[in-house]
């Protein structure tokens, strides 16, 4: 999970609202430099959110046997994965 992504859900780790999706076991991915620069380059070149490109280095990052995104903008999400094969779930 991009951290940035988190914050933009409001995903407060030590909050009770947020027991069930803190039991998934997933992971923090900071925006550290690498990622960062790599996020700026999508970011650019798509004009989507910093957590929208920082989530697209993830995806791009991970091997597809890990990746499934649940989002409500699919066409966003296609978009900043590039070549990635990742699952999309439009909801």
């Amino acid at each position: 999970m991009p951290t940035t992504v988190r914050v933009e859900a409001g995903w407060d780790r030590t909050s009770p609202e947020w027991s069930f999706p803190n039991r998934l076991r997933i992971a923090d991915v900071p925006l550290d430099t690498a990622h960062g620069n790599r996020a700026a380059a999508v970011r650019v070149h798509t004009g989507v959110s910093v957590a929208d490109a920082h989530l697209g280095i993830v995806m791009r990052l991970a091997s597809a046997a890990q990746v499934t995104i649940i989002t409500s903008d699919p066409r966003d999400m296609r978009q900043v994965a590039g070549d990635a094969d990742v699952t999309i779930v439009a909801i």
